[in-house]
C-alpha cells in the first residue's frame, strides 16, 4: 500500500467478507495513535523539493506530519454479508459514544497497554477486534 500525500482524515477499511459473503473474523489491532510514514511515498520527493526549491515551512510541516489519532469506527455483528447489524463508535469533544440505531451511550475508553489495543468498558473486546471493519483517524497537527 502506498499513500502519495497524507490526508487530513484517514479511513482504514478491513476486508471482512470473502467474495461469496462469508465473514472474515481475523483479529485486527486497533491502535489509538498510528503513524503512516512508511506508507507515504511523497515524503522523499517533498523533502528533496523543500531542501532545494520550496522553502515553504507551513506546507512542509503539513506534509511531513504522518501521525493520526482514532476518532471513530464501524462494527459489523453477524455471520455474513447478507445479515447482521452495524453500529458505530465515535469520539466527539474527547468523549466516546456508541451509536446503535436510535440509542447513544457514553463509553469509557480503555487502552490495553500490553497489546496496544483501544477497548471500551461496555463493549466486548472481541466485538471490536474481530468485527471492526472501518476505522477513522484524524491527522494530529503540531501546535
Amino acid at each position: 500500500m502506498d499513500i502519495i500525500i497524507p490526508p487530513p482524515i484517514l479511513c482504514v477499511h478491513i476486508k471482512r467478507f470473502k467474495d461469496y459473503g462469508e465473514k472474515i473474523t481475523s483479529t485486527v489491532r486497533v491502535d489509538y495513535n498510528i503513524d503512516i510514514k512508511k506508507y507515504v511515498i511523497f515524503l522523499f520527493l517533498y523533502n528533496y523539493l523543500y531542501s532545494f526549491i520550496l522553502q515553504d515551512k507551513q506546507n512542509y510541516d503539513y506534509y511531513q506530519n504522518t501521525k493520526y489519532v482514532i476518532f471513530g469506527m464501524t462494527i459489523h455483528l453477524g455471520h455474513n454479508l447478507r445479515s447482521g447489524h452495524y453500529y458505530s463508535i465515535i469520539r466527539r469533544n474527547n468523549i466516546w459514544y456508541q451509536c446503535n440505531d436510535n440509542k447513544i451511550k457514553e463509553l469509557k475508553p480503555l487502552i490495553d497497554n500490553e497489546n496496544g489495543y483501544l477497548l471500551f468498558d461496555k463493549i466486548d473486546k472481541e466485538s471490536i477486534l474481530r468485527n471492526g471493519y472501518l476505522f477513522f483517524y484524524r491527522k494530529i497537527y503540531s501546535v
